[in-house]
This record gives structure tokens, sequence and C-alpha cells, in this order.
């Protein structure tokens, strides 16, 4: 009987003491599993704070670029308004500059499309002309008149006066001694319409003559610019008047005048 205690009590104790290593093991894998968490952790903390650190970094760099672009934004709106005030001023001398040098040539017309020839006596086709347009001209209305070198147009359809490039035909600028007779004379002209070289008495094909203010060469492109654009938008008169340039659409609608690139916008 006491044998048969012993042996149940070693049996007992031996599965009691497995059972305990088994624990045991347990307990050391779970402290280890405890202690990889505890580094795992350690690792994403410290990942957290220097990420957080970055973050920081970086609200701070964007707060400094804010106030940068900002300060740049200020900066080109200054720009911006200083462009603009200095544009307007250039603008401005611009115009007085151009004004002046129109004002030189108020009392002068610029005859175009007459052809060439040597020899040739400029007042006697001014004559010519005034008789064929029914204006009397005396010789004291006539301060100078000569030939003057047109510029190249940049075009393929270049007309041409016999054999020359019509471009390249001196146009006949005549100053008058008083601005009155010129415009006189302008006044006749366009009343006739139509001249011609055939007119005149002129050898060769008949070529149209055109007569009109003698406008500078910033103004010759501005005027070029309007006709352009009054013809496309169909506008009905389109003229120049003591070298100012006027449009206007239809007999009932308002003048527009012409004076610097600005005003192509009121077409």
């Amino acid at each position: 009987m006491s044998e048969t205690l012993a042996a149940f009590k070693e049996s007992m104790m031996a599965s009691l003491k497995e059972l305990l290593d088994q624990q045991s093991d347990k307990i050391c894998k779970l402290c280890e599993d405890i202690s990889d968490v505890k580094q795992h952790m350690s690792y994403l903390n410290k990942t957290t704070e220097n990420m957080s650190c970055e973050i920081n970094d970086i609200k701070l760099n964007i707060t400094t670029l804010n106030k940068q672009i900002e300060s740049t934004n200020m900066r080109v709106c200054t720009l911006e308004k200083e462009l603009s005030e200095k544009n307007h001023v250039i603008t401005s001398l611009s115009t007085q500059l151009g004004d002046r040098e129109q004002q030189g040539r108020l009392n002068n017309l610029e005859i175009t499309g007459i052809p060439f020839k040597r020899s040739e006596n400029l007042n006697t086709i001014l004559n010519c002309i005034a008789t064929k347009v029914g204006f009397i001209i005396s010789p004291s209305d006539v301060d100078y008149i000569h030939r003057v070198r047109r510029y190249p147009r940049n075009d393929d359809n270049k007309k041409t006066i016999l054999g020359r490039e019509s471009s390249d035909i001196p146009n006949i600028i005549v100053r008058f001694t008083q601005r009155k007779r010129k415009s006189d004379m302008l006044a006749a002209v366009r009343v006739r319409r139509g001249l011609t070289t055939a007119d005149l008495g002129l050898d060769g094909a008949s070529r149209p003559v055109f007569i009109n203010d003698h406008l500078a060469p910033h103004n010759k492109i501005l005027f070029g610019k309007a006709r352009k654009l009054g013809k496309e938008l169909h506008y009905k008169y389109i003229w120049s008047r003591d070298c100012k340039m006027f449009l206007r659409k239809s007999d009932t609608s308002k003048i527009i005048q012409i004076s610097n690139e600005h005003d192509l916008n009121k077409i």
C-alpha cells in the first residue's frame, strides 16, 4: 500500500514538474515576445519622434515659404505698379515725341504714284494736279517740293510702276507756306477722287495717284492698322484730317479718333 502511494506521488510530482517546465518555457517565450514588442515599440516611438520633428521642420519651412511668397507677391505687385506707371510715362513721352514730329509736317502733302523721270519738274506736276482738281495754286503757296524715298513694303503683292516696285518710287512731298492752303487743296483732291497718271498726261500705263496728309512714320503705321481693322469691321468712313486719324462706322455712329495703339481697341 505504501509502495503504491509512493509510486503515485512520484508520478504526480513528475507530471507536475513537466507541467511547470512547460509553463516556464511558455513564460520565457512570452517574456521574449514582450521584450521584442518593447524593442519594436521603442523603435516606433523613436521613429514617431523623428517624424514629428521632420513634420515640425516641414511646417516651419512651409511657414517660411508662405512668408517669402507673400513678400514676393507684394514685391511683384509693387513692380507691376511701377512698370504700369513707367509704361504710361513712356506712352506719354512717345505720344509727345510723335506729336512734335507730326507738327513739323502739318503743312505738308504727300503725293504717291507719280513715276520718277529724270529732269522732271515737280512744280509742273503739282500745277497739273491743282488744275485737274480745280484748285488755284500760286508759287507763293509752296515753300518747297521734293521727292523722298519710301520704306520698302514687306509683302509679295508689291505693285509695279514702269517696271519698278511701287515702294521703290520716291513720293513727292509738298510743303505749303500756309496750312489752310494745304487743307484747301487736299479738300479739292478728295472731291475729285480717282486721280490717275493719265489724267496728268504722264507717259505709261494709267496708274492711280494718291494725295494725303504727310504722316510721320509711326502715324503711317498706325493709320495702316486702323484702316485694316476698320475694313475688316466694315467701317464706312476712314480718313485723316490735319494729320489726325478718324473712323466712323456709319452716318449716325460716333467718330473715333486714333492717336495711339491703345485707341485701336475702340474700333
